[in-house]
């Protein structure tokens, strides 16, 4: 099925179906089956696109797009522009692609999703998910579930939520919040000056395995980084460019338990 250069209004039939909606600002229903909806390559219109329920393709295009994979184990691609991705129940597969994507949400399952280029917001909903923030500066929340939480390049804030999560913050500035459960905190090579906002000494580890430092062999010093407002904060300094702000632990209470 084919849409045409203005703005369209398509219903998918019963099964699976294959539907190109073309130019303007069309909205597509993809209904029951495994349907494949695509935007266009080129088309600049801002579209929204549902799949419904089954294992649905979907792919925005240039314009801003509202994409809905609706019930199933999906796959989004926002392409550029300013779009809004909704995964829906199922374990589906979501990629923002360009622009600065305004929600990212994986919904129920076990999701993987990609924010790309831009600044984009996303949230991993129930589930055990991965998610990537990408290029530029990103917020990505895990949710409920056992999350795995990429930052990618840029200065992000990542949250993991409910669950025992690990959180990467990447290259860049990062503030990272593991809520609750057992979360581990990862740094690579060139991480930038990076803040633990809330780390549980009862539960929360710090992996530092990237840069084959012992816990010896750190630079720890404790101060009042955060101007009162609660016990001494320890600054682990790796060089000067990489360093690592955890918040509220007090004074010398960092030790090897603490690292991976």
């Amino acid at each position: 099925m084919f849409g045409t250069a203005v703005a369209d209004t398509i219903f998918g039939e019963a099964g699976d179906d294959y539907i190109v909606a073309h130019g303007g600002n069309d909205t597509v229903y993809g209904g029951a089956g495994n349907d494949t909806v695509w935007a266009g390559e080129s088309d600049t219109g801002n579209d929204s696109l549902f799949g419904g329920a089954g294992n649905d393709v979907l792919g925005g295009g240039a314009g801003n797009d509202t994409i809905d994979g609706g019930a199933g184990n999906d796959v989004l691609y926002g392409g550029d522009g300013v779009d809004a991705l909704t995964g829906g129940d199922g374990n589906d597969t979501i990629w923002a692609g360009a622009g600065n994507d305004v929600v990212v949400d994986g919904g129920a399952g076990d999701d993987v999703v990609g924010g790309g280029a831009g600044e984009d917001s996303i949230l991993g909903g129930a589930g055990n998910d991965t998610m990537y923030g990408g290029d530029d500066d990103d917020t990505v929340d895990g949710g409920i579930g056992n999350d795995v939480l990429f930052g990618g390049a840029g200065d992000d804030e990542l949250f993991g939520g409910n669950g025992d999560d690990q959180l990467w913050g990447g290259i860049g500035d990062d503030e990272l919040t593991g809520g609750s459960g057992k979360d581990v905190f990862g740094f690579i090579k060139g991480s930038g000056h990076d803040e633990i906002l809330d780390f549980a000494l009862a539960d929360d580890k710090i992996d530092l395995s990237a840069y084959g430092i012992a816990f010896g062999d750190l630079n720890i010093t404790y101060s009042d980084e955060d101007a009162g407002t609660g016990d001494l904060d320890a600054v682990i300094t790796i060089d000067a460019s990489t360093s690592i702000t955890v918040y509220n632990v007090g004074q010398d209470n960092l030790t090897a338990d603490h690292f991976v």
